[in-house]
């Protein structure tokens, strides 16, 4: 198997783990009671996240 090759496979291999943690966490979150202002402070993060990795893929940041 070639070096991309195993790498796009465990790259994929790992992503449901990530995904069930990100979940997990959320409902930690919410059963924790988390108010209005940590919803959207967590909201605002996630899209400047995103955000600059847009840019960083377009090699504007």
């Amino acid at each position: 198997m070639e070096r991309e090759t195993s790498a796009r496979f465990s790259f994929l291999l790992g992503l449901p783990a990530v995904i069930l943690a990100g979940v997990v966490e959320l409902h930690t979150l919410t059963k924790a009671g988390l108010n209005t202002a940590g919803w959207l402070t967590l909201l605002v993060g996630y899209n400047l996240c995103q955000d600059f990795r847009f840019c960083s893929n377009l090699g504007t940041c």
